[in-house]
């Protein structure tokens, strides 16, 4: 280590002399480096800034140089700017604002006969005069319903696929939609009628089932509340296969119950059983279910 003193402030600090052979380790901080490096010392100092005169007011004011070179420094305030922008516009090429000379009473006469017979750009097809009258008519009645030439019938009757739910919409807006009262009822509709790859509990559940021979339907979607692996038509009974990772996760077994406590409002019959012991023994899981 070299000791050394710092180009700026004097201060005496430490350098490895790899660095200081190398021409670095000249500045105790980032900011003595940065006040040594400003103003003449700075190779690319260019003088400050200059003084100029506002093309709009006359008043003095300062600006850098930079400025100048893009096109700026000609006015010492947006007001000034703002005040020669309404008289003379650049990117428009014409003058506006007061001091705009068609303003006076002789040019707008010229331009009135240049434009006369012609179709202004915003006014669209040229209309006759028997049109216009049944255009103004039609927009001072304001024609609604069966009145109007585009009437469709209004609103149509539609019924959710999945929860049977009655749903008032326009024709137009379903034409290219499934009927479904929400999202969640899509979701359900879906899950039910996709074939879908079982898993192992679920395929022992319905083996069990099956040898009971109990009627069940698969993946049997409840009203809007949750989709279940099996459904008993005739005893109004839902089971549900937990799995132990998904349905151990925080916040599912909440939702879990919330899901349990509609169906059973709704008069269904909820049977949970988890993966482990499904797995153990699927038989001594259906003996629960006292049918």
């Amino acid at each position: 280590m070299i000791e050394t003193e710092c180009k700026q402030c004097d201060k005496t600090i430490k350098v490895f002399s790899c660095n200081f052979n190398e021409g670095r380790g000249n500045f105790c901080s980032v900011k003595c480096f940065g006040k040594f490096h400003s103003g003449n010392n700075n190779s690319k100092w260019s003088g400050g800034k200059i003084k100029r005169i506002c093309q709009e007011c006359g008043n003095e004011f300062s600006i850098v140089r930079a400025w100048i070179k893009n096109g700026g420094g000609k006015y010492c305030s947006r007001k000034c700017y703002g005040l020669f922008k309404s008289q003379y516009n650049k990117k428009l090429g014409k003058w506006v604002g007061d001091s705009n000379p068609a303003k006076t009473e002789r040019v707008k006469e010229i331009i009135s006969k240049c434009n006369k017979g012609k179709t202004p750009w915003n006014k669209g097809i040229p209309r006759t005069l028997e049109e216009r009258k049944k255009m103004s008519d039609w927009r001072k009645g304001r024609q609604k319903g069966n009145e109007n030439p585009n009437w469709k019938g209004g609103k149509k009757i539609f019924y959710c696929m999945n929860c049977k739910k009655k749903i008032e919409d326009y024709d137009s807006q379903r034409k290219n939609k499934t009927q479904f009262c929400s999202n969640k009822c899509k979701g359900i509709y879906y899950t039910s009628y996709t074939q879908k790859s079982n898993m192992k509990i679920e395929l022992l559940i319905g083996e069990e089932l099956n040898k009971r021979k109990i009627n069940n339907i698969p993946q049997k979607g409840l009203f809007d509340i949750a989709v279940a692996d099996f459904f008993l038509p005739e005893s109004n009974i839902a089971i549900f296969c937990d799995g132990d990772y998904w349905h151990r996760l925080p916040g599912r077994q909440e939702n879990d119950k919330i899901r349990t406590r509609k169906l059973e409002y709704k008069g269904i019959k909820v049977f949970r059983f988890w993966e482990k012991d499904i797995i153990n023994s699927p038989k001594l899981c259906m003996d629960e279910i006292k049918i």
